[in-house]
């Protein structure tokens, strides 16, 4: 128990050794736990709309986990451990510094390699690291869009909308690579661009300097008809700062998230952006006035709702339609879904 909720860790023991050095124990620990939140998702799901409880997967490179019996900072209260049939008989009073309740034993009970065939089938089923976490609260189900819970009456904020659209936007011309960079990238951009009066115009912003950005070197790029700027390890510059893939999830992934399922909302600004013609989304004007624009404050209600369940083109994909310039090695999110797998279909993928 920790200081406002409570983790569920199993022993890294639980994991033959072998394993760990061959895929890492980051890896294997946010694999299982992706894997794990997905498999139950459902049941997760009723528990959080019942309790109001919130369920996450929060390995991290970047996280530090709190280990048991430490203090924290500002809070009079301890991190203690128990096992899970205690978890009926919990009570705060346990973590009260002056008289915790403590069960050492409780993560030190498992056999060696007990986890070993679960971490398989989670590395299997879970592609790559850290690109995606799930979380799952309170507010769900007031009705189900392709068979996703979606709540109802709530947009994501435009912010997110422009990020989520250019990400979509930037994986469509065929850089699989760093789309998350390039959304959260230009999204800053035009949120600067707005708050300085300049609207959708494509200019840097005036503290922008060739050469270096603070410490960090970087280059000059024009991409989807804009230019912007990208560092050394090919990340997109705002100022002194790079956009990386787990900003764009912390400050876009998890906030579209709270409203609705994440996978449901990227494969929706897929399937939209796919649907206008290659010019439309190179050039950075009409893609603001005709793809973001008209969808920015319903994104959900015009986009989502409309197209999840929808079938491809048909005799219309491909002719002048925007295509991925080559065939995905794999997609921006962790598992393959309908719309990735139509995007896939032989015939759509042309040259960009």
């Amino acid at each position: 128990m920790e200081w406002r909720g409570v983790h569920v860790r199993v022993n890294e023991k639980s994991f033959l050794q072998e394993l760990v050095s061959e895929h890492g124990a980051l890896t294997i620990a946010y694999a299982v736990t992706e894997y794990v939140l997905r498999s139950v998702r459902d049941r997760l799901e009723r528990i959080a709309r019942e309790s109001g409880v919130k369920v996450e997967n929060v390995v991290d490179a970047k996280r530090v986990f709190t280990t048991p019996l430490s203090l924290h900072r500002s809070r009079d209260a301890v991190a203690v451990c128990f096992k899970p049939d205690a978890l009926t008989s919990f009570n705060p009073s346990w973590t009260t510094p002056g008289s915790f309740k403590h069960d050492p034993t409780a993560w030190r009970s498992f056999d060696p390699g007990e986890a070993d065939n679960l971490a398989v089938e989670a590395l299997k089923n879970i592609k790559g690291l850290k690109t995606f976490h799930s979380r799952i609260k309170a507010g769900w189900e007031k009705h189900r869009v392709a068979g996703k819970n979606v709540e109802a009456g709530r947009e994501p904020g435009r912010f997110q909308v422009m990020s989520l659209l250019q990400a979509a936007r930037h994986f469509l011309h065929g850089d699989i690579e760093k789309p998350k960079s390039f959304g959260l990238n230009r999204a800053i951009f035009y949120a600067w661009a707005k708050h300085y009066g300049r609207g959708y115009v494509s200019s840097k912003p005036p503290h922008q300097t060739p050469g270096l950005t603070g410490k960090v070197s970087k280059t000059s790029v024009q991409e989807l008809g804009e230019e912007a700027y990208v560092s050394p390890r090919g990340f997109y510059i705002i100022g002194d700062r790079e956009q990386t893939p787990s900003d764009y999830d912390r400050n876009i992934a998890l906030k579209i998230e709270s409203i609705i399922p994440y996978e449901l909302a990227w494969e929706a600004a897929l399937k939209y952006l796919s649907r206008f013609p290659r010019d439309v989304l190179k050039d950075p004007v009409k893609f603001y006035e005709r793809a973001y624009e008209p969808v920015r404050d319903r994104f959900v209600e015009l986009v989502v709702k409309k197209l999840a369940d929808e079938e491809p083109f048909g005799e219309e994909a491909g002719k002048g339609r925007a295509e991925p310039s080559r065939i995905p090695r794999q997609p921006a999110i962790t598992h393959e879904t309908g719309l990735l797998k139509w995007l896939r279909k032989p015939g759509y993928i042309g040259e960009g």
